[in-house]
């Protein structure tokens, strides 16, 4: 069995705050090569919302049977 990290990275329209793709690829290809980003952009409304803590990297470690 291999592992597949995929990321979540939500910022918002204002662009305050960049994550940068590359050095979160670069900083996880230690654990495994199966590495999946994905990129959204939420309304700035949304992210002003103190308690919502929606914003930056979201990450999920699976474990995938190889065939």
């Amino acid at each position: 069995m291999g592992k597949r990290i995929e990321i979540l990275i939500v910022e918002d329209y204002s662009g305050k705050v960049k994550i940068n793709e590359q050095d979160v690829k670069k900083s996880l290809t230690n654990l495994t090569d199966d590495v999946v980003i994905t990129k959204i952009h939420v309304p700035q409304w949304i992210s002003n919302e103190e308690e919502s803590g929606i914003l930056g990297v979201h990450v999920i470690v699976r474990e995938i049977a190889e065939t």
